[in-house]
């Protein structure tokens, strides 16, 4: 699926109000997630962020490669899309698996928060 997204790639560092920041995105924002039918336990989520970003997509270690991240962000971009908004995401520049998703989703890196 082309979701026709925004791209930022980000450096690592500690983010002071990240907990309280998070607390707001979950009590107001769509964030889906991937849960096991038979245990209900989290596998994998997606942040969405004021700003109509993806903004912190985690997937349980043992988990991964299984599809998830892609099944979510796949979801997110049906979901918002339709009402006009273009769908970006930021990403740790470390982070080369998750940039590999986004590309073959056919986001474009943003050169403005290089």
């Amino acid at each position: 699926m082309n979701c026709w997204g925004r791209l930022s790639v980000l450096g690592r560092g500690d983010h002071p109000g990240a907990d309280e920041y998070i607390a707001t995105l979950i009590t107001h924002n769509p964030n889906p997630g991937v849960y096991s039918r038979s245990t209900e336990e989290l596998r994998d989520f997606v942040l969405f962020s004021e700003f109509s970003l993806l903004t912190i997509l985690y997937t349980i270690e043992k988990h991964r490669r299984k599809g998830y991240a892609q099944l979510l962000c796949n979801a997110m971009c049906e979901k918002v899309l339709p009402s006009g908004f273009i769908v970006g995401a930021t990403v740790v520049k470390v982070n080369t698996a998750l940039l590999a998703l986004f590309k073959s989703l056919e986001f474009q890196q943003s050169p403005i928060f290089l």
